[in-house]
């Protein structure tokens, strides 16, 4: 039974491996051939381009054998499976199994006299004399896109024992009618000017008589060891071989299919025409100039260009599909899809046949949302470009796959030559135009915004300090503030009661009633919410006279909220003009109002609120207290020169004015809830 099974399993190996071509020369007529096998459309007449003019010359016009057939294949030694034959002998007699030499034709049946003039003109065949038994197949032709090619191979008895000497010949010769240029045969060596031929495609190791000659063409060669099963009734083959030209879709071309006997009527060859592969249509679709693909990722807001030529072709009619409903409007070679969706393209010959490109899918890839940015301001012109990055941002769901990168505008839109370096600190000019560039790995989308610098308050700096006058109480003369805009003074210290100051401080001045004592206080009005207060001595060597930032050092702001400010000064020099910054907390922005009035609490021993300051005028030792924590004392001249400074981190201490020469000196302290500056005289 085994061996039963093993001879029955051989059988049918060698029966799928050696089964022959098939050849028949009545089941199509040559045009069905041309129209039908070669381009692969069942419709007459509507091939990938329009055909016309079909003719033919094989043996049978000479009362002979038929050298033209249409073959099928199922052995997969040999690569096509159904096509055009085109013999110097009988077709027919082109399947296999390789076990007669084929050598038919009469010298009735001529040869070709643009093939004999071709090779004879190239010189590469001295013996030449003539060809014979040619069969031939030549149309015109209009192509549908700019490329025309076609698959082919090369049999031939000659392989062997006459491959060193013998070359029947064949050639595929391209004319372009319109242009009126010379024929070009398309049947070369790949990459060189050689036609190619028994001599100039061969494998030494059939016939060491002779070098090979690139033998990387050559396939096969049918032996007797191979001859029962051989697909072909021919001794050797070539590769499947690709002629392929250029072409311009509004001229008319000729093509000439021709294949002749060297000098005899004996040991035939063919050409086998692969079923399908004559290609002049609309090709593949084209995506932005790039290569031909099947799918595309589009991103958003993006315009995706299909073409399938740059050439409108005459007397042809264009109709894109998107989804499978036509677009009517859209009537030439390009595309411009604002969507996704399936496109194809349909051109209709002046014949009535039509002809279908590839699908494309375009499908939309995930990206953003992208928000609109803001339009920004700044008074000093320095502007920060990331701070619209969270603005941009605000809608997508993973804003870490995201770089943001901004660039300078050009006369057309953005100038990818204009990559801002320092986008934290850049210096803009008034109604500039900024790009942000938002992308990911797959996509990438434009946003632009304006810049615009502007004024800050006239007394954002302490040299523009807007004056206020002392009356009584707060409402005698209030002032309604803002510090929308301000800015940093650099040139003063950091605030003695905020330690988050770090900008947008405004400037009033007033000048200290006779009493030595004024009290500045912050309202709101529907602006700021939280302020904070600091005196100082001048504009030029600032020394601090008392910060505040509530309105109560003695109550704690978050259990009333109430977040102004109330800065009490007392013992000033009566006439002294003094010079007082306001600003919102946390770098806040708005208005509010400010009042200067008289305290009236001077005395010349000052103790206010827990704080007790004597003897004044003093001798040798100040004595201090306060009830809450003093975390630093600084003594200052009259004219801002810092004397001494201590950090006693207790709630009393003395300080020793004995070396201190005789005058007026301001001492600041600093506690819990601020700071106070007093005036002390030494005797």
């Amino acid at each position: 039974m085994k061996k039963i099974i093993t001879i029955a399993y051989l059988f049918t190996c060698l029966f799928a491996t050696s089964q022959s071509i098939t050849v028949s020369t009545n089941q199509y007529t040559v045009p069905q051939l041309v129209n039908n096998v070669l381009f692969g459309n069942s419709t007459t007449n509507c091939a990938n381009g329009n055909i016309t003019n079909v003719s033919w010359r094989t043996g049978s016009n000479y009362n002979d054998v038929n050298g033209i057939g249409y073959f099928t294949n199922t052995n997969p030694n040999f690569p096509f499976s159904s096509g055009v034959i085109l013999s110097t002998g009988n077709a027919v007699f082109a399947a296999g199994p390789n076990n007669s030499t084929l050598s038919n034709g009469s010298s009735l049946w001529t040869g070709d006299s643009d093939l004999y003039n071709y090779i004879n003109g190239l010189g590469i065949d001295p013996g030449l004399l003539n060809f014979n038994n040619a069969s031939v197949i030549e149309f015109d032709f209009q192509p549908y896109s700019s490329q025309f090619a076609f698959d082919f191979l090369f049999v031939s008895e000659e392989y062997g024992t006459f491959q060193c000497t013998f070359s029947d010949a064949f050639a595929f010769f391209l004319k372009d009618i319109t242009a009126g240029t010379p024929p070009v045969n398309l049947a070369l060596v790949p990459n060189t000017s050689t036609p190619i031929s028994v001599v100039t495609v061969r494998d030494s190791q059939y016939n060491s008589s002779c070098n090979s000659v690139n033998p990387q063409y050559f396939a096969n060669y049918y032996s007797q060891t191979f001859q029962s099963t051989s697909p072909i009734n021919f001794n050797g083959q070539t590769t499947a071989l690709t002629a392929a030209s250029s072409v311009d879709p509004t001229h008319t071309y000729h093509i000439k299919l021709v294949i002749a006997d060297r000098n005899d009527n004996s040991y035939d060859s063919a050409v086998f025409l692969k079923a399908g592969s004559f290609s002049s249509g609309i090709g593949n679709l084209i995506v932005n100039n790039q290569n031909s693909i099947s799918t595309y990722q589009r991103c958003p807001n993006e315009v995706v260009t299909l073409q399938t030529g740059t050439v409108t072709i005459p007397n042809v009619t264009y109709t894109w599909y998107q989804n499978g409903a036509a677009l009517p409007a859209i009537t030439s070679t390009t595309l411009a899809a604002t969507e996704a969706g399936i496109y194809s393209l349909v051109l209709s010959g002046a014949n009535g046949c039509t002809i279908s490109s590839n699908t494309l899918t375009i499908t939309d890839t995930p990206f953003g949302p992208i928000s609109e940015p803001l339009n920004l301001t700044s008074v000093t012109g320095i502007f920060d470009l990331t701070s619209n990055i969270p603005e941009l941002l605000n809608l997508v769901s993973n804003p870490n796959d995201y770089n943001v990168t901004f660039y300078e505008g050009g006369s057309n839109g953005i100038n990818y030559n204009g990559l801002i370096n320092n986008p934290t600190q850049y210096a803009g000019v008034n109604n500039q135009l900024i790009y942000a560039l938002i992308d990911n790995t797959n996509c990438n989308q434009i946003k632009s915004f304006i810049l615009n610098p502007t004024t800050g308050p006239s007394n954002d700096p302490c040299i523009g300090a807007i004056n206020l006058t002392v009356g009584g109480v707060f409402n005698d003369f209030p002032v309604t503030a803002t510090n929308s805009g301000a800015t940093n003074e650099p040139f003063f210290p950091q605030s003695f009661c905020d330690g988050n100051f770090t900008a947008r401080d405004v400037w009033y001045s007033l000048q200290v009633p006779n009493s030595g004592n004024v009290t500045i206080e912050t309202q709101g009005n529907g602006g700021l919410t939280d302020t904070v207060l600091e005196a100082f001595s001048s504009c030029t060597s600032p020394v601090s006279l008392g910060c505040n930032n509530d309105n109560n050092p003695n109550t704690n702001r978050l259990t009333t909220g109430n977040l102004f400010s109330k800065l009490v000064l007392t013992d000033l020099t009566p006439g002294q003009t003094i010079f007082v910054r306001a600003f919102g907390k946390s770098e806040s922005m708005g208005s509010f109002s400010i009042a200067a009035y008289d305290s009236s609490l001077g005395q010349q021993q000052w103790n206010s609120n827990g704080f007790q300051i004597a003897p004044n005028p003093v001798q040798d030792i100040l004595q201090i207290t306060n009830s809450e924590h003093i975390h630093s004392l600084q003594v200052h001249s009259l004219l801002g020169q810092k004397l001494l400074q201590i950090n006693p981190s207790s709630n009393s201490f003395e300080l020793d004015f004995s070396n201190f020469q005789s005058g007026i000196y301001l001492i600041t302290l600093v506690t819990d809830s601020g700071s106070k500056t007093v005036k002390v005289i030494k005797n």
